[in-house]
């Protein structure tokens, strides 16, 4: 039996030469895909903030509640027009992954090429600082109050101008100093209102990216390293199939001739 294993050892090598050789030939020839990264952090880089109880924990929490909306629609939408792709190719191209133990986001993208995958990896990650803004400020709101104070602040201009044309003597001064009151009244409620809701924003502003995305590395090499393990191991496993086999039928041959 021994011998018989022994005599087929070719037989045992040519399946790991085809599959090992085929595996070579199809990691080479194929397109490799790119991948870059960027980074983004949870919750800022403020030292003082960062030692207040439970914040580290919160953060980390953060950061995985938003790793989950990488695919949202008000993140991938955008960026699909931006680079011009359709919303599907964007949504199955990106991932985003929090590592653990710490705020930060690892947010990947791959492509055909380097700077293909590099732009859309920036352009997520942008997108999902934006989103993140946009979810927590209440930044219409803002703008809201900003266009307020503004109108009331032309209101009042208008109705002072209109008082010291016609005088105190003019029956219409008094209405219109009060109408420049009422009107400064407003203007300054609107203006302590959009401030506040201005600090606000600073304060939800809890996304900042870290790193921007880096230069995009291929899976050729690795790939190919596994194809070539598969086929060597499937070769292997072939050849002595093979190769007890033959031996089984050598042996009982032998057997039955005796």
């Amino acid at each position: 039996m021994l011998q018989a294993m022994v005599r087929s050892i070719p037989l045992i090598i040519l399946p790991v030469i085809l599959l090992v050789g085929a595996a070579l030939a199809y990691g080479l020839t194929r397109e490799p895909t790119y991948t870059s990264e960027a980074r983004l952090n949870v919750g800022g880089l403020n030292l003082t903030t960062q030692t207040l109880a439970g914040y580290t924990t919160a953060v980390q929490q953060l950061a995985v509640a938003y790793s989950r909306a990488i695919d949202a629609t008000p993140v991938i939408t955008p960026v699909a027009k931006k680079l011009r792709l359709p919303v599907a190719d964007v949504a199955d191209r990106i991932s985003a992954t929090p590592i653990q133990g710490s705020p930060v986001i690892r947010v990947r993208a791959t492509g055909n090429d380097g700077a293909e995958a590099r732009r859309l990896a920036d352009a997520v990650a942008g997108s999902l600082v934006s989103y993140a803004i946009d979810l927590n400020s209440g930044s219409t709101q803002s703008q809201r109050l900003l266009r307020d104070f503004k109108a009331a602040t032309r209101r009042m201009e208008v109705a002072g101008a209109k008082a010291q044309r016609v005088g105190p003597k003019d029956p219409s001064y008094q209405a219109l100093k009060t109408r420049e009151d009422i009107a400064r009244l407003k203007a300054q409620t609107a203006g302590a209102l959009y401030q506040r809701s201005v600090s606000g924003q600073a304060m939800t502003n809890l996304v900042q990216k870290l790193a921007p995305a880096a230069r995009a590395t291929n899976d050729r090499n690795s790939v190919l390293q596994q194809f070539v393990a598969g086929g060597l191991i499937a070769g292997l496993l072939i050849g002595v199939g093979l190769a007890v086999l033959r031996a089984n039928r050598l042996t009982g041959r032998r057997l039955g001739a005796q």
